[in-house]
């Protein structure tokens, strides 16, 4: 019965119930910009394995002028701050997140770049299905209109008290809000913060150096203290030295 269950399955059906968010948004974690986007799984039956990738597909010019119009670049992706976990524990809905630094092809576009420029990012999801053993993989795709700048995604986990148990508000699922985003690259957003960290540094030293050499005027009272001290000093008479010569020319 089991291996009849197996094969009447259709992993096309089961990746049907996999859900992705309608957009994806880019905001800041800790500091940083990431691009993130949501999965979910609308069956109760568990998934395993779950591996999560995201792929741009945007146009490539070598340094020989050679155009390359639909280059794939792997990008990092997770479920991490990182985003450097790309496996799942896909119980309830999962946000997926990018983090835009160095290594990202997105480091030098800005909320502007990202809106009028030609690329799409396809992500796709693969897992296998704990009752049966079957691999299933769903995909979807976002183009430049479908990437919001400055949102984040509404929790769609709640704990129920009454009933002791987390419910998942799939209604809510696409829910965004606006957040507070700086409108500029992640580089120019790096440059600005390390700027700010190199002024700090420098008024931080400006005031050690101010505290430890404190100037004092000629006519002020410790300088005359030390002026009169040294007046006193010079002012003492120089008593000769008394050499004693004895009878048999010893000096004492």
């Amino acid at each position: 019965m089991g291996t009849i269950f197996a094969k009447l399955s259709r992993p096309k059906r089961r990746a049907e119930t996999l859900l992705f968010s309608k957009n994806a948004v880019v905001c800041q974690r800790d500091g940083h910009l990431c691009l993130c986007f949501r999965v979910g799984n609308m069956r109760s039956s568990h998934l395993v394995e779950c591996h999560a990738r995201a792929i741009l597909v945007s146009k490539k010019v070598t340094e020989e002028g050679e155009i390359i119009p639909y280059y794939q670049t792997e990008l990092a992706v997770g479920t991490d701050l990182e985003g450097s976990e790309d496996r799942l524990f896909f119980i309830w809905p999962a946000t997926i997140v990018h983090k835009i630094d160095e290594e990202s092809p997105f480091y030098h576009m800005s909320a502007r770049d990202f809106l009028t420029r030609r690329y799409e990012l396809i992500v796709v999801l693969e897992s296998i299905v704990e009752p049966t053993g079957m691999t299933i993989q769903a995909r979807t795709s976002y183009l430049p209109n479908e990437i919001l700048w400055g949102y984040r995604f509404v929790n769609v986990l709640n704990y129920k008290r009454r009933d002791g148990e987390y419910k998942v508000d799939y209604g809510a699922f696409n829910t965004l809000f606006p957040v507070r985003t700086p409108t500029g690259s992640a580089k120019s957003l790096r440059e600005k913060k390390e700027q700010q960290k190199s002024d700090q540094r420098e008024e931080a030293t400006d005031i050690t150096h101010s505290q430890s050499s404190t100037v004092l005027s000629p006519g002020s009272s410790v300088v005359a203290e030390r002026m009169t001290m040294q007046e006193n000093h010079l002012s003492l008479p120089c008593l000769p030295q008394v050499v004693v010569i004895g009878s048999e020319g010893e000096t004492k």
